[in-house]
Formats: structure tokens, C-alpha cells, sequence
């Protein structure tokens, strides 16, 4: 039997239309998928406006969300900046999030992109003692880890990671064992792996 296509059964005698199994299952599968949180990457291209950071937040704080990074920089269009939020929500509030950041004055598009959608980095700062330095250990992590060193001092080494969020919070822990007197992050930056304004938008923008 084709699951696939709407079936009858006789029900005392009646002929009663029943809803594809298959259909009902693929229809309940989404629903859970679209409920279930993960991890979005809101990128927001803005006109450089005054009050347009506030209003951005405003979207946030209403609605309760918990923002994981917040960046912003000027685009490759001069005059033109992008926000990247990254957050831990459904992909019904990241929609909602999305058209409300859109009806923003000064804000161009907005666009909620999976992690699969992106590529992100971010760049982060330790500053280690000098007291357990020893058999050459930590030389050893930040060669494994991809990290390099910036300046060394009497007390302190300073190391520079570049890397997926997910690494820089790695190598803190590693680092740990040898005394992190201070730790940074920069924030996330991302790129969509597809273009992400049209020729239409393009268009727009060098009219403004």
C-alpha cells in the first residue's frame, strides 16, 4: 500500500477518508524540529543611523532572549554595517525575531541562519603564568591547539587563539592547569556561505 497517497477504509459499512500515515508523521517530525531549540546566527545589515544599536537590543530584551554574542562592523558596502547575533532559541522566535528587526527604521534585511548556514569564528586572549611552566607542556598545547604566542614577560605569557567558539573554550581549560590570570573573547563574526543581499538590496543601498 502507497503511504504516500490518501487511502479509504469501510467503517461499519461506510467509506471513510483516513490522513496518510506517512503525511501525519512528516507533518509531526517538523513541528518538533521547528520547536525544538539550537543555535542561530541572526546577521542584520543596518544604515549607520544613530539609534539603531538601541532598537536592535529593544527586540531582544522584550522578548526575554538570552544573547549567546553580539558584534557588529562596517560590510564590504561602504556605509553599510552588520550585527551578528548569535543565540539558543526555536526556529519559530528566530523567525519572529527576524520580521520584527526588519520593520526596524534603518535597518536593511535580517536573516536567521542555522549553524550549518555560516561560517563563524571568533578570537580569544589568554594570559598565563609563568609559575608551573615546565617540560616545554604548554609550548606543546598551543601547538596542538593552533594558538600562537604575542608577547612573553617575567610573570605572564600572552596567547592568541582564532577559531570556532566552541575551540577557544577548549584551550581555556587546558590552559587552566598553568593559571589564567585573564581571559577574552571578542565575540562571534560570521559569513553566510551564500550571498545573502540580492541584486535588489545591492541596488538600494548605493541609491541611499
Amino acid at each position: 500500500m502507497d503511504f504516500a497517497q490518501e487511502f479509504t477504509t469501510t467503517l461499519n459499512g461506510h467509506q471513510t477518508a483516513v490522513a496518510p500515515a506517512a503525511a501525519v508523521l512528516s507533518e509531526d517530525s517538523q513541528s518538533t524540529v521547528q520547536m525544538e531549540p539550537e543555535s542561530f546566527t541572526l546577521s542584520i545589515f543596518t544604515e549607520n543611523r544613530i539609534g539603531v544599536l538601541h532598537r536592535i537590543i529593544t527586540v531582544f530584551t522584550r522578548r526575554h532572549l538570552s544573547v549567546d554574542s553580539f558584534t557588529t562592523s562596517e560590510t564590504e558596502v561602504p556605509g553599510i554595517f552588520r550585527f551578528i547575533v548569535v543565540l539558543e532559541t526555536t526556529q519559530v522566535m528566530a523567525e519572529k525575531v527576524r520580521k520584527q528587526l526588519e520593520k526596524i527604521i534603518g535597518v536593511i534585511r535580517a536573516f536567521a541562519l542555522r549553524e550549518s548556514d555560516v561560517v563563524r569564528q571568533e578570537l580569544a586572549l589568554y594570559k598565563v603564568s609563568m609559575e608551573k611552566l615546565q617540560n616545554g607542556s604548554l609550548e606543546k598545547i598551543i601547538r596542538d591547539n593552533h594558538a600562537r604566542v604575542l608577547t612573553v614577560e617575567s610573570d605572564y605569557i600572552m596567547i592568541e587563539k582564532t577559531g570556532h567558539p566552541g575551540d577557544t573554550i577548549d584551550l581555556f581549560h587546558k590552559l587552566e592547569a598553568f593559571g589564567v590570570l585573564g581571559f577574552s573573547r571578542s565575540g562571534t563574526i560570521a559569513i553566510s556561505k551564500k550571498p545573502l543581499l540580492s541584486p535588489e538590496d545591492r541596488l538600494m543601498i548605493k541609491g541611499k
